[in-house]
């Protein structure tokens, strides 16, 4: 009888145990959410058609999305390296790989320009990163970048100076050839992080005061941010209007500060707004009591990322999405906890290159633009 009881007693124990349910799988960190997106963006870039134009900037925004999300050690990293140095210019630099009537007005720069952008907010970073990094270990490239830069045409007023859209005579700073902040934002930070990582030139500390305090200059108060180029009287859409806000952060950090807080009450679902979104939750955090405050003000646009990640068909959009993903997983996450980017070695170092190797597309200076480009 006892062992009949005995046999009851752990039936209806096992029945009540199956029955329990079941606890529920930890929820994802904030930095591992961004990271999935990341992982979902760049695996259907891979899968994407390839670009046909702007592929040094592609490949860029790849590159950056593979090492933030899987580390430096990652196989397709040295992949990209050697396309980007088989696609430099004849002076060093690199363009869009096409021709580009860039202005709308007939006037179209060859296919071997180098722009100032692709210089100082695409390929200079990608690289300058993987050149700290290691994995990168010729400085030519990036001892060009700073002198192409610094030799570029520019305007000059009383409130500072601003480089050209591009080295092409055809781009001379004129009534024509207005300022494009973005553009110009974008040289004072790399110029600055190239001084801070050794490439340093004659008259690049007071290049970089000049050109900040041009765009202290252009910004509007009543906006918080800056109109796409001189003379317009609205303010640029807003994937250039937060990459703007993101590079003030660092130049100027009150007014970038108060342009980011702006792009964080700005809605919409287009493809602008979205890579927009994608820049808040990896702002530099300026003064420890506000350090945090970006990661969590990007939360809400978490779900956003996700379906562009999930939904966008553009190499180009996808590398951007990727790239974004990747910024704030590594920007959100404690150092060494869940999210965090992989700490690896690189497996070998990759040889100097040849230097004689010669964000949808990217938007003309005339109409607002996508996909992070300038």
């Amino acid at each position: 009888m006892r062992r009949i009881l005995a046999v009851l007693v752990a039936a209806v124990l096992t029945a009540a145990f199956l029955c329990l349910p079941t606890a529920p799988a930890a929820a994802l960190t904030r930095s591992e959410q961004w990271r999935a997106i990341g992982e979902t963006a760049i695996a259907r870039y891979e899968a994407a058609t390839p670009p046909t134009s702007f592929k040094p900037m592609v490949w860029s925004a790849a590159m950056l999305a593979y090492a933030d999300l899987r580390g430096w050690s990652d196989p397709h990293i040295p992949v990209l390296i050697d396309r980007l140095m088989d696609a430099r210019n004849p002076d060093g630099g690199w363009g869009v790989s096409a021709a580009l009537d860039a202005w709308q007005d007939g006037t179209k720069n060859p296919a071997s320009t180098t722009y100032t952008v692709t210089l100082s907010g695409h390929v200079g970073p990608a690289l300058l990163r993987a050149y700290q990094a290691g994995v990168f270990t010729d400085p030519e490239p990036l001892q060009t970048v700073v002198k192409l830069l610094m030799t570029t045409a520019k305007s000059t007023t009383s409130a500072g100076d601003c480089f050209a859209y591009s080295r092409a005579a055809a781009d001379v700073p004129s009534a024509d050839r207005p300022c494009i902040h973005n553009v110009n934002a974008s040289v004072a930070h790399y110029l600055l992080r190239s001084k801070a990582a050794g490439f340093d030139r004659g008259g690049l500390a007071a290049q970089v005061t000049s050109l900040t305090r041009r765009e202290i200059s252009a910004y509007n108060v009543s906006w918080a941010g800056w109109p796409y180029a001189d003379g317009r009287t609205v303010a640029q859409e807003l994937d250039h209007g937060s990459y703007s806000a993101l590079l003030m952060l660092d130049l100027a950090y009150p007014i970038g500060r108060e342009a980011m807080t702006a792009v964080v009450g700005r809605q919409g679902t287009d493809v602008d707004t979205v890579l927009g979104h994608l820049r808040i939750a990896a702002s530099p955090p300026g003064p420890p009591v506000f350090g945090g405050s970006w990661c969590a003000a990007g939360d809400r646009y978490i779900a956003e990322a996700q379906n562009a990640a999930q939904t966008w068909t553009s190499a180009t959009d996808l590398a951007a999405i990727a790239q974004g993903a990747a910024r704030n997983a590594a920007a959100c996450a404690e150092p060494g906890g869940p999210g965090a980017p992989p700490t690896t070695t690189p497996p070998t170092t990759r040889p100097a290159s040849d230097p004689t190797t010669p964000p949808s597309p990217w938007p003309d200076p005339t109409t607002a633009g996508s996909a992070g480009r300038s």
